[in-house]
């Protein structure tokens, strides 16, 4: 059977007048972040740590100290969350709540860099430095014996889209799954991306919250699934949607059939729009609720794509397989994420409703508990049911190479992460493995597609230098896999990276805090990803960007910007005479003062 599932800103006082720091404003996550993770960044929490350190604080140690209250009337927050998270040892963190009276103090912190954050629910997670709530904060350099007090951390209330879905006759439809989404940039285009997603009840109503302020775009989604009936109040047949039957206290679709074209709801944008272009956005503030947001579906004329998922890897073992079916347009800038799926087993039949005419790749995936393997195929639905669509799971091929530093190896592990990202397919993922001591590695199971190569676990001063696959160049554009091509993977990574560091400015001359400056490369380097540098200043308005290739750049700072929008060429050019050029070679070591872009 088939499833569907699925600080504020912050201000250093003139002169030091006072040392009361206040600051208002989560770290932003992207792809890098990701490939981090692969390195087993495993944090260990302290919580409630204070009585231990004060029995085991040396001379050296630094204390920590401030207040967490709510925005608005600044009445104080109990049982808040604070972290400490060292960027020099990431196996260790130190997690406090505050106290009825909203304080904090944090006893036997040992100098260096950090990070610190603030969470509560109702709340938006807030940094030490950010610019505003739920983004990067600044770096918090703590000096040996240091007393670091009165920092303040003025929390702003999340916000709330609620409203309900109805169906063409005004009646409510509950089972239908609502998303609010957010436009967020990746690799140089704007995207939509899911910030939360919540059911209908029995009245079709919903609630969205957790919300930062911004622009959202509110969809609906009617496929009910699988959902556990028995704490209805009456499970029989005809509490069931249409299309559904309750078998045993459980809701299951009805069977499909075949070549049967059935109107049904597709996915709707507010209002009623099902493409994503003509949507209507919704704005809120912080802490507002927005609770009038009501969502029409109407029945469309749509069709089913059936075939069946064939297993050459292992169709003994009971793993599931995940389809996804996405939009196969690359060239989209406006996209959604694909409809994800799930099979019983390793293969079988399939069939996926409620599809709209268009052309889409469907990818089937299957981990047998050690390896994922998949198959891709492009399909085409026109104005009828699709059928005999067959993908075929198989084995990919073992892509060798090796890997060699300019300079002297440095890394902060033992061995480096070769992390394959297929750049052709949106969730397609990619694959890694690790070097062995002499630089070799094997990727056992890559399949036929375009890669960009990414390493982890070297020092922040290395960068990637050289990729070559046979006799191609794969360093900015990436590179192809074709089976039967006999060749090999060689990669260079340097650890000659130079460093550009400085101070901020903001409009008022004063040290910009939690702002972030973007280094920048020039053509024909501006589609190389991992040329782009980005860093937010510390509570000096200072800034350190390490590990920077040689070549011409130009560097910016802006005050509030989303991330990764300095990869798209459309955000970026109105910017472009703004920004300091600088050129870097190798083991260069440059400062440059910048004054920070107020584009909002």
């Amino acid at each position: 059977m088939l499833h569907e599932s699925r600080l504020h800103e912050m201000r250093l006082p003139p002169r030091q007048k006072s040392r009361r720091t206040v600051v208002r404003g989560c770290a932003r996550a992207g792809f890098f972040s990701a490939v981090l993770l692969c390195i087993a960044w495993l944090p260990v929490s302290l919580t409630g740590v204070n009585a231990a350190q004060a029995q085991t604080a040396k001379p050296s140690d630094a204390v920590v100290s401030g207040l967490v209250q709510k925005l608005a009337d600044s009445l104080p927050i109990k049982g808040a969350r604070v972290q400490l998270l060292s960027l020099e040892d990431h196996t260790r963190s130190v997690t406090i709540n505050t106290d009825i009276a909203g304080h904090f103090e944090l006893r036997g912190v040992s100098a260096g860099r950090y990070r610190l954050r603030v969470s509560h629910d109702g709340f938006l997670m807030q940094e030490y430095g950010a610019r505003k709530a739920g983004e990067a904060g600044a770096t918090l350099t703590v000096r040996s014996a240091q007393t670091i007090s009165d920092l303040v951390f003025r929390m702003t209330p999340s916000a709330v889209i609620a409203g309900r879905v109805i169906n063409e006759d005004g009646e409510p439809l509950p089972w239908a799954r609502v998303t609010a989404l957010r436009e967020v940039y990746s690799d140089g285009k704007r995207r939509l991306a899911a910030e939360t997603t919540s059911p209908t009840n029995d009245l079709g109503e919903y609630r969205l919250f957790g919300l930062k302020p911004g622009r959202y775009f509110v969809s609906a989604d009617y496929h009910p699934g699988v959902h556990s009936c028995t704490d209805l109040d009456a499970a029989t047949d005809h509490s069931a949607p249409n299309g559904y039957t309750l078998a045993n206290g459980v809701l299951v679709p009805d069977p499909v059939p075949a070549n049967s074209t059935v109107p049904a709801y597709v996915p709707t944008f507010y209002p009623n729009s099902v493409d994503a272009a003509k949507a209507a956005p919704v704005v809120v503030k912080a802490g507002e609720e927005i609770s009038s947001i009501e969502i029409s579906l109407a029945l469309t004329s749509a069709y089913t794509v059936r075939g069946r998922v064939l297993n050459q890897v292992g169709s003994h073992l009971s793993a599931g397989v995940t389809l996804t079916l996405a939009p196969r347009n690359t060239t989209q800038s406006f996209g959604l994420p694909g409809r994800n799926f799930t099979l019983d087993g390793p293969e079988g039949p399939f069939a996926i409703t409620n599809v709209l005419p268009g052309a889409y790749v469907l990818l089937a995936q299957w981990f047998d508990g050690a390896t994922q393997y998949q198959a891709v195929q492009n399909i085409d639905v026109g104005n009828a049911d699709l059928n005999g669509v067959n993908p075929i799971i198989a084995s990919g091929i073992p892509l060798r190479g090796h890997l060699t530093w300019d300079g002297p190896p440095s890394t902060v592990r033992g061995s480096l992460l070769i992390f394959l990202r297929e750049m052709d397919i949106d969730g397609a993922g990619g694959t890694a493995t690790r070097t062995q001591a002499d630089g070799s590695f094997v990727a056992p199971n890559v399949y036929e597609g375009t890669y960009h190569v990414f390493v982890a676990g070297q020092s922040q001063d290395a960068y990637l230098e050289a990729v070559r696959y046979g006799a191609v160049d794969g360093l900015t554009d990436g590179f192809t896999v074709r089976r039967g091509a006999d060749a090999s993977l060689e990669i260079t990574l340097s650890s000659k990276g130079a460093r550009v560091q400085g101070a901020v400015l903001d409009a008022d001359n004063l040290p910009a805090v939690g702002v972030s400056v973007v280094l920048v490369p020039n053509d024909p380097h501006r589609g190389d990803l991992q040329r782009y540098k980005v860093v937010t200043t510390d509570q000096n308005g200072r800034y350190v960007l390490r590990g920077v290739a040689p070549g011409d750049y130009k560097l910016f700072s802006w005050e509030d910007i989303d991330q990764n929008a300095w990869q798209d060429p459309e955000f970026l050019r109105p910017f472009e005479d703004r920004g300091e050029k600088v050129t870097v070679d190798a083991n260069d070591q440059k400062t440059i003062d910048l004054a920070a872009i107020r584009n909002k």
